[in-house]
């Protein structure tokens, strides 16, 4: 008897040999004696009950064993007898110490706690401190002792199959124990006491011991048997009505009962029959409690009707409204649904998260991105399970693009935690893989495209800028962001099998536009490739994905390019006009222009692109003509493929443009065109003198004596590219150089225009103009250096020309001609070699004129202008 007396004390492993040891061995501070002399109970009495003989030794031996040295078996199991007794009396009201205690008394209740590995002595002092209304003293040390002595007290069931272990005492232990945290919570209302307990019970119910499960849930039903009358108005007449139990109800901790709740819902579906039936019990209860408190929040008139009906049909609504508790169940069932769970198990967690989330998407969806860890592998299974039907996978997915964040770009740096946004993708790549998800992708095709287009740009870009926080996960750095990307591109390709099938998907596989997506620098190129095959699925999805994407342009704040090669690659397939008059035609002006000036080329390129399209509009190009100055700083990008587009754009919008707006861009054009003329491409050869062209037409009128001063500078290199090799350019230059000759009102230059006397331009853009000869023979060097043989030898005969008309440091610059005439004899064909040492022959013989005779010469050829010009009037007029 003696051996099994000392088991409950234990404070080493259970099962271990010297196990039960003396709990004079386990007391952590020493005792002090206190006089007995006076009963505490005659004094503290408050005689509403007269005590029995029993009733007062009982009371008179809790204080003195505490206080004394008695530890045998019989005198402990005496004490827990009378922890039952006080406690009893006390909840009767007929043994009431509080307030009315002796000094050594006071002392006693004041003493430190003994530790929980002696909890009968432990079971003894929080006896005492209820018994006397000390519960909320220092409370967080109170709980910190009797959170110890509740987990000790349930371990100790594990013990059962050995033979010291004592069943009678351990039983009688846990008794005491009901009732001392019985006495706590009716003698101190509120939830601090019940937190505690529940913090030492909840994950005894996750032992890997049956008999402890089943100890901790036997606890929890008396709780929840104790707590009744004071949560469940309703419940109890006689308390229902008391303020008290308004002020409980009001003041329960939502975190608290999700807790319970989460660990409880686990336990149904235990293979125990005792354990699997009273937690059965306690949801259902757990439900009422929930139903009464809503009840009251909401005013009910009568809250019984939610008490006295358990049924969960009936517990749907207000559950779903305290939606607090959802984190706490959805992270419960992600510990419990592991590879290892029992078929009953996992049946019933996937069970109870489709019911919550049935009630409270959002809230489920938002639990399962930011509070479980993105590479959990339970979130898998939880995610296929609250997609697994059809119409419960569209409110999943429509809550899941709700929780899409707006990244902000220029605040990636390294550190920054992007697992919120990897929750995102792995859910799309869970979800989007399933059948059920095929009518979530039509419906919602007009989001899910740009959404999943943006998570692809932004994880590229965390991987560029090292944003990716490995804490979460195992994978090795150099690969995490590779798989991660590709995740993100197989979400697309999903929503694109679903849509379209195989066939396109197969399709955009062999244009390669997958493998553009896992780049940033290819990642438009791709996009671009997507959007084209987007628009198989028929102008009204084209139509919504385009409408999405303005929207989308107008509020975002970070320029983003894949979505703006979504906008640029939709306006060839959809009415332009007509959507952008339903959002706000003068909406496109609120995001265009930062575009146009952003850092990023492939944003610009895009920009000017779409505008190239828009301009082509006659609606839309009314609206762009305020974004005139922002195109024309697209001719000096240094990208000259941004430019020629920009020139499209300025020969669409300066004919529709106000002339107030449009003269003063179209003075400005001949300037910053004229680089272009040499550009290797002969389309943006073409694009720019023919916009030239379009600058004097508009121009000319309103400000001629301006525009002439301008298009002087572009005659020569006008009448160079006649000769261009392409005919489309020769052709532009023609027609641009008699525009200018019909601005500049020279009659003889447009007659010889007319009449094709090509070779004599040269000498009629000199005769009357020698003080322009030497700007002349500067652009004339520069054309030396032409990758055309036609124009490298129209250069060469005009500077044969020009060297003639030299004024002003004439042998200098006749030196210079022919220094760099000698550089193309040396590289040129050998018809242009003949040609340039003919000219440079011709160049020495006027170094060797000297200048007085070279001005009589020139006066004489100027006279003859003046006579050849006289009679090719009277030509051209008797011609008219």
């Amino acid at each position: 008897m003696g051996q099994h007396g000392s088991s409950v004390a234990h404070g080493g492993a259970p099962g271990s040999t010297d196990a039960f040891l003396p709990e004079s061995q386990l007391l952590d501070s020493p005792r002090t004696e206190l006089e007995t002399g006076r009963e505490p109970f005659e004094e503290t009495a408050s005689g509403v009950g007269q005590l029995d003989d029993k009733e007062k030794k009982d009371c008179e031996f809790l204080w003195s064993f505490l206080a004394g040295e008695e530890k045998e078996l019989d005198a402990r199991k005496r004490l827990l007898a009378s922890v039952l007794t006080v406690c009893r009396l006390r909840l009767e009201g007929r043994y009431l110490p509080d307030g009315k205690l002796e000094p050594q008394h006071e002392a006693l209740v004041r003493k430190k706690l003994p530790s929980y590995r002696c909890p009968v002595m432990s079971l003894g002092r929080h006896a005492v401190l209820a018994i006397t209304a000390r519960s909320n003293e220092d409370i967080a040390r109170v709980g910190q002792h009797l959170r110890r002595c509740i987990t000790y007290i349930c371990s100790l069931a594990e013990m059962q199959e050995h033979d010291s272990f004592d069943a009678p005492l351990h039983e009688q232990m846990l008794q005491s124990l009901d009732r001392v945290l019985q006495v706590r919570l009716c003698l101190s209302p509120g939830f601090a006491n019940v937190e505690i307990i529940l913090q030492a019970l909840l994950p005894c119910t996750k032992s890997n011991r049956v008999r402890v499960r089943r100890c901790a849930v036997e606890r929890i039903v008396s709780l929840r048997n104790l707590m009744g009358p004071a949560f469940l108005m309703g419940s109890s007449s006689q308390n229902s009505e008391s303020m008290a139990d308004i002020r409980l109800l009001k003041e329960m901790p939502d975190t608290l009962m999700g807790q319970l709740l989460g660990h409880l819902i686990l336990c149904c579906a235990e293979e125990d029959e005792d354990i699997r039936c009273e937690s059965t019990e306690t949801v259902q209860a757990i439900h009422s409690i929930l139903a009464a408190r809503l009840g009251y929040k909401f005013g009910s008139a009568n809250p019984n009707l939610y008490v006295e009906d358990g049924h969960w049909g009936h517990f749907c609504a207000p559950y779903a409204a305290w939606n607090t508790l959802v984190p706490e169940i959805v992270q419960s069932i992600c510990d419990n649904l592991t590879s290892d769970s029992n078929a009953l198990l996992r049946d019933i967690m996937i069970k109870t998260l489709l019911k919550i989330t049935r009630l409270d998407p959002q809230r489920v969806v938002r639990t399962m991105l930011r509070d479980i860890s993105w590479c959990n592998t339970s979130l898998t299974v939880m995610w296929q399970a609250i997609v697994s039907e059809s119409s419960l996978a569209q409110v999943v997915v429509k809550n899941l693009l709700l929780e899409q964040p707006e990244p902000s770009h220029s605040d990636l740096h390294q550190g920054y935690s992007c697992n919120h946004n990897l929750a995102i993708s792995h859910a799309m790549h869970t979800i989007l893989h399933l059948p059920s998800s095929e009518e979530c992708v039509r419906l919602f095709m007009r989001k899910l495209y740009r959404t999943v287009l943006l998570k692809i740009f932004f994880i590229l870009q965390c991987s560029q800028r090292g944003c990716f926080n490995l804490r979460d996960s195992d994978t090795e750095e150099n690969m995490l962001p590779v798989k991660e990307i590709r995740n993100a591109v197989e979400c697309m390709r999903a929503i694109f099998r679903h849509r379209m099938g195989d066939s396109l998907v197969e399709d955009i596989e062999r244009q390669g536009g997958w493998d553009m997506l896992m780049s940033l620098e290819t990642y438009h190129t791709g996009v671009a490739v997507l959007t084209r095959a987007l628009q198989n699925t028929g102008p009204l999805c084209c139509a919504a994905v385009f409408e999405e994407t303005v929207v989308a342009l107008i509020v975002r704040q970070e320029h983003e390019i894949g979505t703006m090669a979504v906008f640029v690659e939709l306006l060839d397939c959809v009415k332009v006009a007509t959507i952008m008059e339903r959002i706000g035609s003068t909406s496109i002006l609120s995001f265009l222009p930062s575009y146009l000036q952003s850092q990023n080329s492939v944003l610009r390129d895009l920009a000017t692109t779409s505008l190239v399209k828009l301009s082509a509009i006659p609606t839309m190009a009314v609206i762009l003509q305020d974004l005139l100055p922002e195109i024309m700083q697209q001719l000096q990008d240094a990208d000259s493929n941004i430019g020629a587009k920009a020139m499209t754009v300025l020969h669409n919008l300066l004919r529709v443009t106000d002339r107030q707006k449009a003269v003063p861009i179209a003075l400005q054009l001949p300037k910053l065109l004229l680089p272009f003329f040499l550009n290797e491409s002969s389309h943006v050869r073409q694009l720019s003198i023919l916009l030239c062209k379009d600058a004097m037409e508009v121009a000319g009128h309103t400000r001629r004596a301006e525009m002439k001063k301008e298009v002087r500078n572009i005659l020569l290199p006008l009448f160079f590219h006649m000769h261009d090799q392409d005919q489309s350019v020769a052709q532009a230059s023609w027609e641009a150089l008699l525009c200018a000759a019909k601005l500049l009102k020279r009659k003889h230059l447009r007659y010889l225009l007319k009449t094709a006397q090509t070779q004599r331009i040269g000498e009629c853009l000199l005769m009357g103009h020698g003080s322009r000869a030497d700007q002349f023979l500067e652009q004339s060097l520069s054309y030396l250096r032409s990758p055309q043989e036609p124009l490298q030898e129209a250069a060469v005969r005009f500077i044969g020309l020009a060297g003639q008309h030299l004024r002003d440091g004439r042998e200098e610059k006749l030196n210079n001609a022919i220094e760099a005439l000698r550089s193309l004899e040396r590289t040129g064909s050998s018809s242009a070699s003949t040609l340039v040492a003919e000219t440079i022959q011709l160049l020495r013989t006027l170094l060797g004129v000297s200048p007085l005779r070279y001005r009589l010469s020139s006066m004489w050829e100027r006279r003859l202008h003046s006579l050849r010009a006289g009679w090719l009037r009277c030509c051209s007029c008797a011609q008219g």
